[in-house]
């Protein structure tokens, strides 16, 4: 498995050229990216890859909080999938060929069963332009109060049945309210990227890797059970060199158990 940080939260405020400096420094091998609408941008994000020898793991979509897909709002949700057909180019376009998306939010006006009746309606445009442009729709667990039980999630990719739709799974985010390895399990090959934090059930708060309460003994077990050797990326903010480097030493302890 190759480890991977996610590009903003590495000394937030510093321009792209410092963070994939202080990523490769640190010693990690990928970073994930967002949405970037501007082709020159896109341009400089795959140059800064190429010089500091990182790869980019994925594209994290930037638009799906505001303009969610589960929105009874025809114009939000058209949005929603102008915002993935930017993240799929920024991904054609950087060198990476997954997208991070949140498949959709359950609030006062997307009830549950309206939110899953939307979702699965207005994904296709989207998963149509990911095939065509040769990238995955990779869906994560975030809490967004949708999809919140493994055999629920994995049902959700099947009904498609497209390999240009996985999970993205989240070790941290499933804590709150499930038991990482065995969703890990569940999802099995869909998985095709990776994020991890820590997160502490007492406190009901994320931390640093190995502060927290996940077993990354069986996480990791599970993950090799699953076939899994892709990008395991690390979302926790780091502020400094020291932060970054620390952080790479747990993610690395950790993918050796």
């Amino acid at each position: 498995m190759k480890r991977g940080i996610v590009q903003n939260c590495i000394a937030c405020g510093a321009g792209a050229q410092q963070q994939f400096a202080l990523a490769a420094a640190a010693g990690f091998e990928a970073i994930e990216i967002h949405t970037q609408d501007c082709p020159h941008k896109r341009d400089d994000l795959r140059r800064l890859a190429g010089q500091y020898g990182l790869a980019i793991t994925s594209v994290m979509n930037q638009n799906h909080g505001d303009y969610p897909i589960t929105s009874p709002d025809a114009a939000v949700v058209a949005e929603g999938i102008r915002g993935m057909k930017l993240s799929i180019d920024t991904a054609c376009e950087t060198g990476c060929d997954t997208v991070l998306f949140v498949p959709g939010f359950v609030r006062e006006d997307a009830p549950y069963e309206a939110a899953l009746e939307r979702s699965m309606a207005n994904l296709p445009p989207i998963l149509e332009y990911a095939d065509k442009r040769g990238v995955t729709v990779a869906v994560e667990n975030i809490w967004n109060k949708f999809l919140v039980s493994p055999i629920e999630f994995r049902q959700y990719i099947d009904f498609f049945a497209t390999p240009r739709l996985k999970a993205y799974f989240d070790v941290g985010n499933i804590v709150a309210y499930g038991i990482p390895e065995q969703w890990i399990d569940t999802l099995g090959r869909r998985i095709c990227r990776v994020h991890v934090k820590g997160y502490h059930q007492r406190t009901r708060q994320f931390c640093g890797l190995q502060q927290g309460t996940i077993n990354w003994p069986r996480v990791m077990s599970a993950l090799r059970c699953a076939g899994y050797d892709g990008f395991v990326t690390v979302e926790i903010d780091a502020q400094s060199p020291q932060a970054l480097a620390g952080m790479n030493a747990d993610l690395s302890a950790i993918l050796a158990m």
